[in-house]
């Protein structure tokens, strides 16, 4: 049966383009002899609630040790850049259908479009990493272009910087930083709202702004406990 289209969560932003990702290929880490069939799930993850998910069709191991896909995604990128693109090496667990991830990687979106900018589009091979932040061997290859939604904007420079995906355990740095750049874009909002003299979104704007302060504790406790 054919598989649903893929669809992104729908959430109120400020787009600044598209991103288009082709997942070329992935492969499997070596000495993961239990990987028979997989897809890669892609999220552009832009804080607690605002995540756009897409999943590639299962597709089985060649003898290589190569999955092969050939699908092609479209992602909104926000007008700050904070999100971050993760990917997930899935398998097939059992008949019933069951998924478990067998190695993951991120990549910061900001980091991404200033390549891009810089450099010309990306064809590149993502290293893949465990649970732990272990560089597993296996990689996943993509190809990423960036289209403007306005040409005239600037766009983000890379200043010579290469670009790499990295482990999960610097997800606490990445919300960290897109818990500030919600913060300052609520206060900037709030600012404005106050300068019109609305006053009843000043405070609505406040009390949001106590809430991403929150969060941000929240992130910094559970990273403590981690440890």
């Amino acid at each position: 049966s054919a598989s649903p289209p893929n669809q992104a969560v729908a959430y109120e932003m400020v787009s600044s383009g598209t991103m288009i990702i082709q997942v070329v290929q992935a492969t499997v880490p070596p000495g993961d002899t239990g990987t028979k069939r997989a897809c890669v799930k892609l999220e552009l993850r832009d804080g607690p609630m605002d995540r756009q998910k897409m999943k590639t069709k299962m597709q089985d191991v060649d003898k290589a040790m190569v999955l092969t896909f050939n699908e092609t995604f479209e992602f909104d990128v926000n007008e700050e850049y904070g999100g971050e693109l993760r990917l997930q090496l899935f398998k097939r667990k059992s008949i019933m259908g069951d998924k478990a991830a067998v190695a993951n990687a991120g990549v910061y979106v900001k980091n991404i479009v200033s390549y891009i900018n810089t450099n010309g589009s990306i064809d590149k091979e993502f290293k893949l990493f465990s649970k732990e932040g272990q560089a597993l061997g296996g990689n996943v290859r993509l190809k990423i272009d960036f289209a403007p939604s306005d040409p005239a904007t600037p766009l983000p420079d890379d200043g010579g910087g290469a670009m790499k995906s990295h482990a999960p355990t610097e997800d606490e740095a990445a919300t960290r930083l897109q818990a500030r750049f919600r913060g300052m874009k609520t206060r900037r909002e709030m600012n404005e709202k106050k300068n019109k003299g609305g006053v009843k979104g000043a405070v609505i704007a406040a009390a949001a702004v106590a809430v991403a302060g929150a969060g941000a504790m929240l992130v910094r406790k559970r990273g403590q406990k981690k440890r």
